[in-house]
């Protein structure tokens, strides 16, 4: 993760770093794997048809998951929700755009088309508001936020259908709430949900875990004894696997900030043994991916 990280900026330095001696780098936002994006570009520039079987491939057992146990679906709905952090990503998500309105019209019933547009609204929603702390962002800003993520929420309603067999459905609701001010209630349901249903999908335990924190409205620790209860009734390997998975996340956080591991940890130290115990079982399932493999490092 951090190599990606410093490509990334490495990327944005205003000069030639041929000329500083260094080698030609291609820019790519983190955590996007080049060759699944190619994959769905190629989709999209034949048109709704081919994105509709696509999904369905991803969603089989022989494709469900890749070398780091990601569901190759979340990554295919996270492709629809465009950062416009520069023209060229605005127009990407112009085109985004146009294909989920033919998407919808040629396939009215599809779920997954629903689903993509829930996935766009709610990226929408945070070009809106931008990456500022609150107090520097305008009231016009935030209206533009909540209206758009009141339109991805309504398309996440019309797909409920895959709320119990797609994990990108829990991923894409916990962000709005993120973005709404996560409902306790409602937040409950849903992280029951992916606990019970997905408890290896990194990205809705991601979502989970950052709700949780301090910067989120949670509190300094809280996460910690929430999460054991979360996971108490799961067969001893996938609370084990979880566990890991979520204290992945947490230490990302945790070395966001000076003052990270007290504020987000609060003093607390996780369970080396749940911890450890879950990385072996994930490396083992997993002998490929190197997140694991540097995570249990």
């Amino acid at each position: 993760g951090r190599y990606d990280t410093a490509v990334a900026f490495l990327a944005e330095v205003p000069w030639d770093m041929r000329e500083a001696g260094g080698i030609p780098i291609t820019r790519r936002t983190y955590g996007q794997d080049p060759a699944f994006a190619k994959m769905m570009d190629e989709a999209a520039a034949k048109g709704p048809e081919a994105m509709e079987k696509l999904i369905q491939d991803l969603r089989t057992p022989e494709r469900l998951r890749d070398k780091d146990g990601l569901y190759q679906s979340v990554a295919f709905f996270d492709w629809f929700g465009e950062k416009t952090l520069s023209m060229a990503n605005e127009k990407r998500r112009i085109k985004k755009e146009e294909l989920l309105k033919k998407w919808s019209l040629e396939y009215p019933a599809s779920p997954f088309a629903k689903l993509a547009w829930a996935e766009y609204w709610v990226t929408h929603a945070w070009n809106a508001r931008s990456s500022e702390v609150a107090s520097q962002v305008s009231r016009m800003q935030f209206r533009a936020f909540e209206k758009r993520l009141e339109t991805a929420r309504n398309y996440l309603m019309e797909c409920r259908e895959l709320r119990e067999s797609e994990p990108a459905w829990s991923v894409t609701a916990l962000t709005i709430m993120l973005g709404e001010g996560a409902d306790r209630k409602e937040f409950n349901e849903v992280s029951e949900l992916v606990f019970g249903k997905f408890p290896e999908c990194e990205a809705a335990i991601g979502v989970t875990m950052q709700i949780l924190q301090p910067k989120w409205g949670g509190k300094s620790g809280e996460w910690e004894p929430w999460l054991r209860k979360r996971l108490e009734n799961l067969p001893v390997e996938d609370r084990n696997i979880a566990y890991a998975n979520a204290i992945i996340t947490v230490i990302g956080y945790a070395r966001s900030s000076q003052d990270g591991y007290q504020s987000v940890l609060g003093g607390k130290a996780p369970d080396k043994a749940m911890l450890l115990e879950g990385l072996r079982l994930l490396v083992k399932k997993f002998p490929e991916s190197p997140r694991f493999a540097n995570a249990q490092a």
